[in-house]
């Protein structure tokens, strides 16, 4: 089925920065929950919905063809959406659950799993 289909691009780990330890570790990504804060980097498949809050690299870049067919990777930022409507491939400060980052380092927090 379709679901199955997708399920084989859900990536196994992610990395988390949780309060009761420091720093950014590594878990698997059926235990991250809306509210953890995620760190992706070049190379991640990434682990769940995540709404960016910081970009540390100079842009972030995210290869999101699995949703969108589109075939070029997508420049994201940390700014507002202000159409409430928007659709997915407007929505530049999220990036989607099972898709790669192709270039660059950022942090955010999970909306949806």
């Amino acid at each position: 089925s379709a679901i199955e289909a997708l399920k084989e691009y859900e990536p196994e780990m992610g990395k988390v920065v949780r309060s009761a330890k420091y720093g950014v570790q590594k878990i698997k990504s059926r235990e991250i929950v809306p509210g953890d804060v995620v760190e992706v980097s070049v190379g991640d498949k990434i682990p769940a919905d995540i709404r960016l809050t910081k970009i540390y690299s100079t842009t972030l870049r995210v290869d999101q063809s699995i949703l969108t067919g589109e075939s070029v990777s997508v420049i994201k930022h940390t700014d507002a959406i202000p159409d409430p409507r928007a659709v997915n491939q407007d929505k530049k400060n999220i990036i989607f659950s099972g898709t790669n980052i192709s270039a660059g380092k950022a942090r955010g927090i999970v909306m949806g799993t």
